[in-house]
Formats: C-alpha cells, sequence, structure tokens
C-alpha cells in the first residue's frame, strides 16, 4: 500500500478508523498458523473479500462518481504517514480505497484489451432508472445498458471512472438476493493464463469455476476465481499488450488486490516456498499493522495486510 520508507513510524495525528480497528483487535484473538505448511491463504483471510486500492487524479471527482452517483457506502477517512489521505467506501465486507499523490507521474487505464493489469471493477447496484438519472445529473451520459441473458442475468453497462478505469455496473433481475448487491467482480488481463491461473489457484487458494467463453473482444475465454464476495477474472490477449501494474504511487488506475490476514508470517513463508515474487518484504505501519506486497506474473501486487509484532 505505502513505500517502506513512509512507514517506519506513526505521525502525529494519525488516526485509525473504526472498523479496521476492530478487525485488528479480533485478528489478535485468532489462532495463528506456524509454518508454510499447509497454509492455505483463504483460511487466514478475516473477511471472505478482498479490497481494491486505487490511485486516483482528482479525488474530489472520484468521490463524485463513487460516493455520489453509484452511491457506495461512505466510511470514515484514513490519515496515513507522509501526509497521505485514504478516502474508502464499503461494498459488503469490500472496502474500494482511494489514494491521491499529486506527484503520481501517469494513467495506466482503459479497455480490457489495451494492457495486462487490472483492468476492470464489477459492481452490482439496484434502479437502474435512478442510476442514469445521477450520471445525467452530475453532466455524465446515462450508462448504455444492455440485456442478454448469455453473458449474465439482468441489465449491465460499462462506463468509466475519472480516471479512465473500467467500472461494469449490473443491474440483476428483479428478486436476486440482497447478498449479490455484496459481490464484486475483478477483471485482469494476463499475459500468459496458465501461470496466472496457478498463482490464483494455487498460492492465493481461490476455488477456480468453470471456465465461460465470451466475445473476441473480450478475450474470448475467461477463468474465474471465487472466495466468498470476490470473483476474480482472467482474460489474456496474448504477449502482444504492455504491463500496467505495479506500486499505487507509479501510476493512476486500480493498482492493488488487497487481503487482512491473521498470520502474515505464514503468507510469508509460504510465498518463499512456492516461488513467487515477493516485491516488498514485511514492512511495518507504525504500530498498527504489518504489509507486504507479493507480485503475481503479470507484476500486479497482491498486498497482504497483518498484525503488528
Amino acid at each position: 500500500m505505502l513505500h517502506a520508507k513512509k512507514l517506519n513510524c506513526t505521525p502525529p495525528g494519525f488516526k485509525v478508523f473504526p472498523l479496521f480497528f476492530a478487525t485488528l483487535a479480533l485478528l489478535a484473538l485468532a489462532t495463528s498458523a506456524s509454518a508454510a505448511d499447509g497454509v492455505k491463504i483463504p483460511e487466514l483471510m478475516f473477511q471472505p473479500s478482498v479490497n481494491l486500492v486505487l490511485s486516483v487524479g482528482d479525488v474530489e471527482k472520484s468521490k463524485e462518481f463513487y460516493g455520489d452517483i453509484l452511491q457506495l457506502k461512505p466510511m470514515a477517512n484514513l490519515n496515513l504517514p507522509g501526509g497521505l489521505t485514504m478516502t474508502r467506501y464499503q461494498v459488503g465486507t469490500t472496502e474500494i480505497k482511494l489514494l491521491h499523490s499529486a506527484a503520481t507521474p501517469k494513467t495506466e487505464t482503459g479497455k480490457v484489451d489495451e494492457a495486462n493489469g487490472i483492468r476492470r471493477l464489477t459492481l452490482f447496484l439496484r434502479d437502474q432508472q435512478g442510476l442514469s438519472n445521477r450520471f445525467k445529473m452530475h453532466g455524465l451520459p446515462a450508462p448504455k445498458f444492455e440485456t442478454d441473458s448469455a453473458k449474465r442475468p439482468g441489465s449491465r453497462a460499462i462506463v468509466s471512472d475519472p480516471d479512465g478505469n473500467q467500472v461494469e455496473l449490473v443491474i440483476p433481475p428483479d428478486g436476486a438476493s440482497d447478498d449479490v448487491f455484496n459481490n464484486i467482480e475483478i477483471r485482469l488481463t494476463v499475459k500468459e493464463l496458465e501461470n496466472s491461473r496457478k498463482f490464483y489457484r494455487d498460492f492465493v487458494g481461490f476455488k477456480e469455476l468453470e471456465a465461460t467463453q465470451v466475445p473476441a473482444e473480450d478475450g474470448g475465454k475467461l477463468y474465474h476465481f471465487r472466495h466468498g464476495n470476490t470473483t476474480i477474472s482472467l482474460g489474456s490477449f496474448g504477449d502482444r499488450l504492455p504491463q500496467h501494474s505495479g506500486r499505487w504511487e507509479k501510476a493512476r488506475g486500480i493498482r492493488y488486490i488487497q487481503y487482512i490476514v491473521r498470520d502474515l508470517d505464514a503468507v510469508n513463508d509460504f510465498a518463499k516456498t512456492s516461488g513467487v515474487t515477493i516485491d516488498q518484504q514485511i514492512f511495518p505501519l507504525g504500530k498498527l499493522a504489518r504489509i507486504m506486497f507479493i507480485a503475481d506474473p503479470d507484476g500486479i501486487i497482491n498486498e497482504f495486510v497483518g498484525l503488528p509484532k
């Protein structure tokens, strides 16, 4: 989430937001794994969901999009070391986290066939007409919803957030369970499918679902991995695309998949024995938590957050 040099101490005025504080307090009561043998990351996760970290160029425009238009549930801001402020929204047990830095040099967003990396976020929302009205009230064109039961039940539209990230909006059919609206889907475009499937199936440990056929412009075939409210989907256009992934401060876009776990040392041991790429060794977030970054085969940062020592 942050460069290790910024996280050596907790600055004055550092505020611990209630949900995360409560989460860490409960984590302290959990039983820790002691070795890499038999480690299953989903069993170490405090919630059956991941969080997403976005690097944004204009936080007010992003708040207008995710808060006012999409009406995601706002959470208290978090003041981070280095003078940074994290803006957060809640979808079920998932947090959508926005980080802003004026020094961020470039934007790495766009359609799924333009680069390898995290390319799309899917959200499930209510009231298609009300949603369309809010887009128009904020000076944006109404989403163009389509209905195609072969793709998914209900109606769907793909829009761009203020930084150009693709966001798929799905309006489930009438009578859909309330649980549906707590789900998120994360679309990754990858260079080599088998390597990425191995990472999310064998290391992350999410359950691999049946693959689906999609139009060629969406990758032709998608592989899906699910745990709790989260589905990670992989598609590929081969090795012709640039790589848009890495640290949040290097580019704007959807940058990290974040897991909150009750035993970070077990994840670290498992990563070393699994041969995955450790992008950043464990480092402290003041006295609040410890963090490590693990990169998937396309350099996408999977951030693991655990208890402080």
